[in-house]
């Protein structure tokens, strides 16, 4: 039994050995597939008439529209490590985000600077402004040509995945 507590201890005090880290830290964001897909709620997106189409438009991430969250600056002089944090953003129709929560897709182990991450994202994406996905309507003439009609905004949620890491590493993706 002391044996076991005695090499347990030393397991753990061989893992936490300081290691010097630069103070430099950056972060990157992953956009997830939707969990199960599904149209929003009164859009139909089924032709209701042989002769209209409906074709659909995903949304879009500009870098330049999208500022990556900045390293907490405590969290960054507590030598932290590689940190993931995945959330829940609401988009409306113009593209502007609308709220931001975390995403059960990715639930992160709670420390004392898990509410600086999530602060650091938060203030981040609220900034962020995206093309939202579009229905664009069509009819179909009988010889087959198709004349455009609308184009329909529409409201958009993604779980996106946001890596912190003190290497200065960035990677982002879709």
């Amino acid at each position: 039994m002391t044996r076991g507590l005695i090499a347990i201890a030393l397991l753990v005090l061989g893992g936490c050995a300081h290691v010097p880290v630069a103070l430099r830290g950056r972060s990157s964001f992953e956009v997830l597939a939707p969990a199960h897909p599904a149209p929003p709620e009164g859009v139909d997106r089924q032709p209701t008439a042989t002769d209209l189409e409906v074709d659909s438009s995903p949304g879009f991430f500009s870098a330049q529209d999208c500022p990556l969250p900045v390293y907490p600056a405590q969290a960054l002089a507590g030598h932290m490590d590689a940190r993931r944090l995945c959330v829940t953003v609401t988009f409306d129709e113009t593209g502007t985000t609308t709220d931001v929560t975390p995403s059960w897709r990715g639930i992160p182990v709670q420390d004392r600077f898990s509410d600086d991450f999530f602060a650091a994202v938060k203030a981040a994406v609220m900034r962020w402004k995206i093309t939202p996905p579009h229905l664009v309507y069509y009819r179909r003439a009988a010889d087959g040509v198709r004349t455009y009609l609308r184009t329909e905004p529409l409201p958009d949620t993604e779980d996106i995945v946001f890596t912190f890491t003190t290497t200065g590493q960035v990677k982002a993706g879709r």
